[in-house]
């Protein structure tokens, strides 16, 4: 017999709007609420201590596991509720990411039920609602512990897959386990990751989040070493010229700029980047030079195209 989430799975197949999928939600809310213990006054019943007049009787039953069905419906609830919070704002879009995380944890107590295509959607999904809880205030907390669930869900898959270990270490980092992620990525450096430039870069990030700026420095320089000239690369020359900026270390940011706009003449961001840092440095006629370069290359919807405009007018 479907039970009641099943139920309201079979409905969504049919939802047309945005509103349609509201109700959905607070639907499937309500029978999960209804499902809970009440006490008279219709609050949810809190869990009773034990009575030190009273002798103990036998230990509670524990919850039976979580089948793979339920698992799956939890993560196909999971994704109602992140639509539900993509189509709203507020409060209401908060509540929608709430709900959307405690479904997605009770999914992932039945992890071990479900295929590694599954766990990695489900893992997947925690990141996606944690970043989206990160970036509000006032959930901060909710937002570390949902990165240190979706640790626990990537564990499994990270023996056979070094990226999978990445994700599993940057989860760590935003679930304020710092020092674990720090030593399992260096695990991974020292043994199937050591080519990896992901893995040096995640280390680097890790460092600079902690304002251990030279570790971090060290980390992209051997990043670089093992990258191969691609658009990947370019990019970690702007995170290595970051942290030189970070640093205090100016002169060592136009270098690395230099470089990285000899390899990539036309890279627009690079070409802003150097430019800024040749402001800084007070040589207008690099900064201009540079500044015309970059206009000649980016889009004309390039998002920093009018703030280069004005820089250059400036100069």
């Amino acid at each position: 017999e479907a039970g009641p989430a099943q139920l309201h799975f079979q409905a969504a197949r049919g939802f047309r709007n945005a509103d349609d999928l509201a109700a959905l939600a607070r639907s499937m809310a309500q029978s999960q609420r209804q499902q809970r213990p009440t006490s008279p006054d219709g609050a949810p019943d809190a869990p009773a201590g034990p009575d030190p007049k009273e002798p103990q009787g036998p230990a509670p039953t524990p919850s039976p596991p979580v089948t793979s069905p339920q698992a799956r419906n939890r993560i196909r609830a999971a994704e109602l509720f992140l639509r539900q919070a993509q189509a709203q704002t507020g409060d209401d879009q908060l509540g929608a990411l709430l709900n959307a995380a405690d479904t997605l944890t009770r999914a992932a107590s039945g992890r071990a039920e479900l295929t590694p295509k599954e766990q990695l959607k489900l893992a997947r999904l925690l990141r996606k609602v944690g970043l989206a809880l990160a970036a509000r205030r006032g959930v901060a907390l909710q937002a570390a512990a949902l990165a240190r669930v979706e640790a626990e869900v990537l564990a499994p898959l990270t023996s056979s897959n070094p990226r999978r270990a990445i994700d599993r270490a940057q989860a760590l980092a935003r679930g304020r386990r710092g020092d674990q992620a720090q030593s399992e990525l260096e695990a991974l450096i020292a043994g199937p990751g050591a080519r990896l430039p992901a893995a040096h870069v995640a280390l680097a990030e890790l460092h600079l989040g902690a304002q251990r700026n030279d570790a971090a420095i060290q980390a992209y320089h051997q990043a670089l070493a093992v990258s191969p000239n691609t658009s990947g690369t370019a990019k970690i020359y702007l995170a290595l010229a970051e942290a030189y900026v970070i640093d205090a270390r100016t002169d060592r940011a136009q270098s690395v700029l230099e470089a990285a706009a000899r390899l990539y003449p036309e890279h627009p961001k690079i070409m802003l980047a150097l430019a800024e840092i040749y402001v800084q440095l007070g040589l207008s006629g690099d900064a201009r030079r540079t500044l015309k370069a970059f206009l000649k290359s980016a889009p004309k919807t390039h998002p920093d195209r009018a703030r280069a405009e004005a820089a250059l007018q400036g100069l």
